[in-house]
């Protein structure tokens, strides 16, 4: 039988560092006659409004703690609707206050809808139930990686297509690109290795996910 043996290369990127490595993904951001252009190829959604608010001279503030991987490919669109589409898609909102746009997560008193505005429901709605805890079977489930510096969540993106198990990240998981070599490998393995690289941990949910989390 054939010995086969992962290798994992953590490669940790500080956020001004990630955002220079991110002009392979940000494929092009300007602006003609008031309207602009952007294609994105996984870039984080930080790089698209930064370069989006830098080339139509316009001002803003981000909110600490914004990650959210973008494909996108807007062409000829006006700035404001490229904003809300960008903002849509990242489960982002904004407020504008003396010519500077404020960006944060969607929250209650954060650009939200007024009580007034809110039309209540006939009956509430039941959460839908909880789907349990993964099983062992389910975590022997195999899988294939063949990644050289490659970000963490694409590495994960992957494992959970050919396990059909989902893996969630928490937001201040740090940007690490990694090489990811596992060949026939089970998905709680695949993630043994990889978390004890990083100095991550994951968790089992009550939902049939997979939590990926800092210690």
């Amino acid at each position: 039988m054939r010995r086969l043996i992962p290798i994992i290369t953590l490669f940790a990127l500080a956020t001004s560092a990630f955002a220079q490595d991110q002009s392979d993904v940000i494929q092009d951001v300007q602006t003609a006659d008031g309207k602009v252009t952007i294609a994105s190829k996984g870039a984080d959604v930080r790089n698209v409004l930064f370069d989006l608010f830098k080339q139509s001279n316009t001002n803003f503030v981000l909110e600490p703690n914004i990650y959210f991987i973008l494909y996108l490919s807007l062409a000829g669109v006006e700035f404001g609707e490229a904003l809300d589409i960008v903002c849509n898609l990242a489960g982002l909102e904004y407020k504008v206050d003396n010519g500077i746009h404020f960006i944060g997560k969607k929250k209650s008193g954060f650009g939200a809808t007024t009580i007034s505005e809110v039309k209540p429901l006939a009956k509430p709605i039941d959460p839908p139930a909880k789907r349990g805890k993964l099983t062992e079977s389910e975590l022997y489930k195999k899988l294939t990686t063949r990644f050289s510096k490659t970000l963490i969540s694409d590495v994960f993106k992957s494992m959970s297509e050919q396990t059909g198990i989902e893996i969630i990240l928490d937001s201040d998981v740090p940007l690490f690109r990694i090489d990811a070599y596992l060949i026939d490998t089970s998905l709680g393995y695949a993630m043994d290795v990889i978390v004890r690289s990083t100095k991550l941990k994951y968790t089992l949910t009550d939902d049939k996910q997979i939590r990926v989390s800092v210690k």
